[in-house]
């Protein structure tokens, strides 16, 4: 016979009506089948929070040919994926240095919000500069709490010891995003 239950959606960590319609999701089951598919309505919340669980627990089920009995499991974990990332960008793109700098700093800004800490790795990656000789290389992991919108990367620079060898080039990144440095470009060899 056709089979008709109620889901109830309940909240773990979810926030009903505002990562999900809390409620019931009435559902049939058509005679002959097994399997269906309940649809349960989530909302983007805007926010970057990671990813949100909710259960759905069938309730209770009627049959017009006779018993129902309740499989197990008869609650379903689901997870919301948070969908918000929180965009960064580097302040500069191009930071010129002088060869006789000891260090330079390349600061990543956090563009939007979030409601916990976030953490990025950043790293030079050599270009024409050579690491250990123009600059040491440097690979940090920089923690933005909420109310964090910057946060700086040191760079120790090298002198190489030798005059007028052209501009070295290194970049930063972080993710897939990079930015370039010129650690002894268009700045006095002197």
């Amino acid at each position: 016979g056709v089979i008709t239950a109620n889901p109830i959606v309940a909240s773990n960590a979810a926030t009903p009506l505002v990562q999900f319609k809390n409620g019931s999701y009435p559902f049939t089951i058509a005679a002959g089948l097994s399997v269906t598919c309940v649809n349960i309505t989530t909302y983007d919340d805007k926010i970057m929070t990671g990813p949100r669980v909710f259960s759905a627990s069938i309730g209770q089920a009627t049959s017009t040919g006779g018993a129902v009995t309740m499989g197990n499991p008869s609650t379903a974990q689901v997870t919301i994926v948070d969908n918000n990332v929180i965009p960064f960008s580097f302040v500069t793109n191009n930071v010129p240095v002088p060869k006789k700098a000891n260090t330079t700093t390349v600061c990543l800004q956090k563009l939007g919000n979030s409601t916990q800490t976030i953490s990025v790795t950043m790293y030079t990656t050599p270009l024409t500069a050579l690491p250990g000789v123009d600059f040491t290389p440097v690979q940090q992991t920089l923690s933005f709490l909420p109310s964090d919108t910057i946060k700086c990367l040191s760079i120790p620079i090298l002198d190489d010891g030798i005059a007028f060898t052209g501009d070295k080039i290194f970049k930063v990144g972080f993710n897939t995003s990079s930015t370039t440095l010129y650690p002894k470009g268009s700045i006095p060899e002197s």
